[in-house]
């Protein structure tokens, strides 16, 4: 009889033990994970088509993916933001010239934010594929960069951004990218 109560006494621990652990887990990995490990991936791809003249489509397709199980929101009425930036880069740089992301002429700028009626929700898992076009000239260099930035009741900033740059060839065909 004593052997059953000890061995009764052990299993209610136990059971005690693993549901505080299942709260501990639930509470990180939907409450605490939802805001302070905020994440969305960023993935530029591009392809230049003809156009006219000396001018080419460059077509960019912005993929974002929350790998998270949870929700995150980007809100354009809380001074969130989502930009795709163009710019074009000097053709004069010497050998050992670094170029930063927001270095050279400022083409184009799209507002993926407010393209997508002010607001974005990445649902858990979920991927996006934004597609915008500029025209840029033949011959150029072209450093896309892609930016995410959340201020949500926050005093820092949350941010992801991802970079590549495009060359625009000459000729009359397509010119092959890759992203960094």
């Amino acid at each position: 009889m004593r052997r059953l109560a000890i061995a009764d006494f052990f299993v209610r621990v136990v059971t005690l033990m693993l549901v505080l652990i299942a709260c501990l887990w639930l509470y990180f990995h939907f409450v605490y994970g939802q805001d302070e490990l905020w994440q969305g991936n960023i993935n530029l791809s591009a392809e230049v088509l003809p156009y006219h003249d000396d001018l080419k489509l460059l077509v960019v397709h912005v993929r974002t993916k929350n790998p998270r199980d949870v929700q995150f929101e980007l809100n354009k009425e809380e001074m969130d933001s989502f930009e795709l930036r163009a710019r074009e880069l000097p053709l004069n740089g010497d050998e050992g010239k670094v170029f930063n992301e927001e270095e050279g002429r400022l083409i184009a700028r799209a507002d993926l934010l407010q393209l997508a009626g002010g607001g974005y929700i990445f649902l858990p898992k979920a991927e996006m594929d934004d597609m915008q076009v500029f025209v840029v000239r033949s011959g150029s260099w072209i450093s896309l960069t892609a930016e995410m930035k959340s201020k949500t009741g926050q005093s820092y900033v949350k941010e992801n951004d991802a970079s590549m740059v495009v060359y625009v060839k000459a000729d009359t065909g397509n010119s092959v990218v890759r992203a960094r």
